[in-house]
């Protein structure tokens, strides 16, 4: 197994849940991967480039 990050790999996650208009997706699967360690559902978030 490779220690490697494929960089290819990382630009797509960017692309599709670090874009602004895709919001509702990010939120959706923040959603899905917490639902069992938060209190209620994610409904808002605001994307910053850093």
């Amino acid at each position: 197994m490779s220690n490697r990050v494929n960089l290819r790999i990382d630009f797509a996650f960017k692309q599709l849940f670090g874009t602004k208009g895709n919001e509702e997706i990010l939120m959706g699967f923040l959603n899905a991967i917490l639902q069992r360690t938060l209190l209620s559902p994610i409904t808002s978030l605001t994307l910053e480039d850093p």
